[in-house]
């Protein structure tokens, strides 16, 4: 356990990450006790699929975008198959 996080250098971060602490805080409900998974229809799934929803219009009003244009991903190579293709479209036609 990391006892001193504010003389922290890390840098392999492709691997994991440092959760900040107002993020676990936030993040603590769903990670022990509404974990249902947010595409189903029982009560504890939805209890998720409305924090997602809250997190999304908070997260599109602080950019200035509608909450459809935020997505969350779950693992890196989807962000790859989602941006890259478009991005490098424009320099290989």
């Amino acid at each position: 356990m990391v006892k001193d996080k504010q003389n922290l250098i890390y840098l392999d971060h492709a691997s994991t990450t440092y959760i900040r602490d107002e993020v676990y805080e936030a993040m603590k409900p769903y990670l022990t006790n509404n974990f249902g998974n947010p595409s189903s229809i029982y009560t504890i799934a939805q209890q998720s699929r409305i924090a997602i929803d809250q997190s999304r219009e908070k997260i599109a009003k602080i950019l200035n975008c509608r909450p459809s244009e935020i997505i969350f991903i779950y693992f890196e190579i989807v962000v790859s198959l989602i941006l890259v293709p478009p991005l490098t479209s424009k320099f290989f036609k």
